[in-house]
């Protein structure tokens, strides 16, 4: 039997900020699927010299190659990474590097590929920015931790549904609730002395994370 979708969540506030959200893309459709805040913040923050890593594409990618000196950017899904493609080499962005890593599920050697194998050549502490999205989001967010420079920032998306925060956002998880893998429950421990900065306009969350100086 087909299982009836739940509109639980579908609360007068819910509506308002679905309808705010839906109007701002409209009018803003090469930008982010982030929360307004965050895009700002992270526009002041970025500068043309950086190195930008991104798990999961999209129209991020396009926006942060137009503002870093080079970027990397993993794509698992093969019709998206097609349409991705098209659109970097219709604007030719020659600063990215731009890789399909094929995936057929929750399997270790595609968590193991798609997490840690894409950072091949990308030295410790080298990165400035990174962005995780898409799948195996706990996995890629421990992965990259090593990359980034001491200072640079790493942006968790759709942060409510993993890490514990006071968001109204629907399917978030409580400021007392658990994360929802130990992989996760991992990050949470490790980045505890991380300054961190949570954006939200009730459908998109982002946590932006700064790692503190000093630390590998």
């Amino acid at each position: 039997m087909k299982q009836s979708r739940s509109f639980s969540h579908w609360t007068p506030r819910y509506i308002v900020d679905r309808i705010l959200q839906m109007s701002w893309m409209r009018q803003n459709p090469e930008l982010p699927w982030l929360s307004r805040d965050a895009i700002a913040f992270i526009e002041q923050w970025l500068q043309p010299n950086d190195f930008a890593f991104e798990y999961g594409s999209g129209r991020s990618t396009i926006w942060l190659a137009q503002r870093v000196n080079r970027m990397r950017s993993i794509e698992h899904n093969i019709e998206w990474s097609e349409q991705v493609s098209k659109e970097i080499q219709l604007r030719s962005l020659n600063n990215v590097d731009f890789q399909f890593v094929k995936s057929n599920g929750s399997d270790p050697s595609d968590i193991e590929n798609y997490s840690h194998k894409v950072l091949i050549g990308i030295q410790d502490q080298e990165l400035d920015f990174a962005l995780v999205d898409g799948i195996f989001r706990d996995h890629c967010a421990l992965a990259v931790m090593g990359k980034l420079k001491p200072g640079g920032l790493l942006v968790i998306d759709d942060a409510h549904r993993y890490l514990p925060s006071y968001s109204r956002s629907p399917y978030a998880i409580p400021c007392d609730g658990v994360c929802p893998t130990p992989h996760w429950e991992k990050f949470q421990a490790l980045t505890s002395n991380w300054r961190r900065v949570w954006f939200s306009d009730g459908i998109f969350n982002d946590a932006i994370y700064f790692k503190p100086i000093g630390t590998l």
